[in-house]
């Protein structure tokens, strides 16, 4: 598989820490999509230094407590995602379509 890197951010200084550079000129999404599907030679790369170690340390507590207390909150203590269907939030209006 070709490689393609994602910033998987959960905070805004994350946004930008890694990119894929493409070996062609792209100048529309329809090339971009083509490029991609047809394999181009591309490259991943991230930040480095002080900051981006800082930024990945922030992310990985962040992450930490995310997955942590805030989904404790949510599923134990709240009772239920923000997600789900059936969530007050949503006033009943996916009742009809929920699988739940």
């Amino acid at each position: 598989m070709p490689a393609f890197g994602s910033s998987y951010a959960h905070l805004a200084g994350t946004v930008g820490e890694v990119w894929t550079t493409i070996d062609t000129t792209i100048t529309s999404g329809s090339e971009l999509t083509a490029a991609l599907r047809d394999g181009v030679s591309r490259t991943v790369d991230h930040d480095t230094g002080l900051s981006h170690y800082r930024q990945r340390i922030a992310e990985k507590l962040h992450l930490g407590y995310e997955n942590t207390w805030e989904k404790l909150d949510r599923v134990v203590l709240s009772g239920m995602e923000r997600t789900h269907p059936r969530q007050v939030a949503y006033d009943g209006r996916f009742d009809d379509i929920a699988v739940y």
